[in-house]
Parts: C-alpha cells; structure tokens; sequence
C-alpha cells in the first residue's frame, strides 16, 4: 500500500512565534495614521490645436551659370612701320607758298594795258634801324625825282602790324609797293593780291613779287658791324 503524502509539522514553538508576528504587523498598521485623501486632480486643459506645420519648402537650388570662358583678345595686326618724313615736322606745318614762274622778259615784246592806278609809292619798312632809314631815303628821293609821292610805315619788327600797314596802303591806292623781309607766309597773300591789281612789287628777298631784289649779304652785314663799332665808340 502506497504511503500517504504527511503535511511537514510545525513545532509549536514557531507556531507561536508565526502568530506573534502576524499580531505585531496587525497592530502597527491599526495604529499608523490614515494616509491623506488624495486631491481631486484638476481637468487638463484643454490644448489648442497647433496650426499645422508648413511645410518647409526648400528654396530651389540656386543654379551655377556655365562657366563661359574670356574671348580670348585678338591681337590687332601690326600697322606697317611708315617711314618717317625726311622734312622738320614744323616745316611741314607751316603754309606753303604758291608761286608762279614769269617768262623771261624781252624788250621786243609789246607792252600791256596801262592799269589805272595813282602815282604812289609805298615802302613798308619794318626798323628804325640806319641801314632801312638808309633805303627809305634812296627811295623817297628818287620817287620825288620822278614826280611820285612816296608813303611809308615802320613796323618795328611786329609781324601783325606790318600785314595791318600793308592792308592800309592797298586800300589808298598805290602803284608800287617795297617791302622788307619780316614773316613771308603771312605777307604772301598780300603781295599776290598787289600784283593781281596791277601793282609792281618789288621784295627784298621774298617772293612772290614783279621784282627781287638781292644785296651782297657780306657786305650787308661787314657795313652792320662797321656802323655798329662807329656807335660804341
């Protein structure tokens, strides 16, 4: 016959001890203080629905532009060295002179019209200097010799002046004109218009003119220093 499971014995001495503690928890728990109701909690309030995000739109990509390459600078092509003029650049700025060439005189020919213009001389003297005093008392006697009148200025070396005493002897009226070397490119056109007229001009040198004149220069200049010696002495 098969043995019967027995429950494990409890000595009494822990039974008493199992039933001392069990008064003990009882008691501790009768005498705690009551613990304290616990507040009614406030209802929650209520939230505000949140608007809803936006969507965060990204800003387009910014988009590089191709990189175009520099044109590339064109080398002009190299103007053709000119040679450089042989005359003074001042030469070739100032006017040029037009001159015509007279045929040569012959006695034989036959004399032209006889223009109608008065019996007057005029010499535009450009100096006080003794040597041109010298020439416009030549001149003044021998004019007076030949039943002339003779007119006469002195430009003191002023080149506007001179052109400005020339115009005043065309516009009296004269039949001859001398003139003395002081700016030809500015006295040409002057002396052209005489001669268009009719008027005999006769030039110390310059053109254009019906006659020249040509004085030995060193002779010119050794009676210069002569009368100049004479004056400091």
């Amino acid at each position: 016959m098969a043995a019967s499971a027995q429950a494990p014995r409890v000595s009494r001495r822990a039974a008493l001890r199992l039933l001392g503690l069990g008064s003990g928890l009882a008691l501790v728990a009768a005498c705690a203080p009551a613990a304290a109701p616990t507040p009614p909690t406030a209802p929650a309030a209520a939230t505000k629905p949140t608007a809803p995000a936006a969507a965060a739109t990204s800003a387009p990509a910014a988009t590089t532009a191709p990189a175009t390459s520099a044109p590339v600078a064109t080398t002009a092509p190299a103007a053709a060295a000119t040679a450089a003029p042989t005359t003074a650049s001042a030469a070739a700025a100032a006017p040029t002179t037009v001159t015509s060439t007279l045929k040569p005189f012959q006695a034989k020919d036959a004399a032209g019209g006889k223009p109608d213009l008065p019996k007057r001389v005029a010499w535009a003297n450009t100096s006080d200097a003794e040597f041109f005093l010298s020439i416009t008392t030549a001149m003044e006697t021998a004019a007076k010799d030949r039943g002339l009148e003779f007119i006469t200025a002195i430009a003191n070396d002023d080149s506007a002046k001179n052109v400005e005493q020339i115009n005043t002897f065309l516009q009296r009226g004269i039949a001859a004109l001398a003139i003395q070397p002081l700016d030809a490119n500015a006295r040409a056109p002057l002396m052209q218009q005489a001669i268009d007229k009719g008027i005999a001009v006769l030039s110390l040198v310059t053109p254009p003119s019906t006659n020249q004149v040509i004085a030995n220069q060193y002779k010119v200049g050794n009676a210069q220093g002569l009368a100049a010696a004479k004056c400091n002495l």
